[in-house]
């Protein structure tokens, strides 16, 4: 009787182990691969064109292998990007987009300026913006002018929903209405 219950628990220990052994090679519970880092990067021209636009750039980079980028590319993988002013106390959303109608765009596969390539997906994306939404600091009532400061926040959202979000650098100026 001892012997057999020493031997149920030698394979239930077995069964125990070999089943821990196999969800590690084949990989159950293990995460999915993760992007690294995003890069992105802000850029306003100073020069306003007709109409008092400006052009703005914008570059985002996340970094991955070519496998894993047209992977989350082509299973639903998007981003969001959403402008703010750079204040002290409060950072207001702009409305860049669409000539000053839209606070946020999204891109999604085969969207104009979104790919996956061997190096990462990457956002390269230019448009003009009016000056009266990038002017988030007007000149007050005496005429003192305040210089402007933007930036934009990029959300990359896999095709489970999983978000990353990152910053932009500040892009300064003296943005106005003209």
């Amino acid at each position: 009787m001892v012997s057999l219950r020493r031997s149920a628990a030698r394979i239930a220990a077995a069964v125990v182990s070999l089943a821990m052994a196999l969800g590690m090679t084949v990989g159950l519970g293990a995460a999915p691969a993760q992007a690294k880092t995003m890069s992105a990067k802000l850029s306003i021209d100073r020069n306003p064109q007709p109409g008092g636009k400006y052009p703005v750039t914008i570059n985002v980079w996340i970094p991955m292998n070519e496998y894993d980028s047209h992977g989350y590319y082509n299973n639903g993988a998007r981003m969001l990007v959403r402008f703010f002013a750079d204040d002290p106390l409060f950072d207001a959303l702009l409305s860049p987009f669409a000539n000053g109608t839209g606070f946020e765009k999204t891109w999604f596969r085969n969207d104009p300026g979104y790919t996956a390539e061997s190096d990462g997906i990457h956002l390269r994306y230019q448009f003009l913006a009016p000056g009266r939404e990038l002017d988030e600091d007007p000149s007050d009532w005496l005429g003192n002018n305040y210089r402007d400061e933007i930036y934009f926040t990029v959300m990359f959202i896999d095709g489970d929903g999983v978000t990353s979000i990152s910053n932009s650098n500040v892009a300064t100026g003296y943005f106005c209405c003209r």
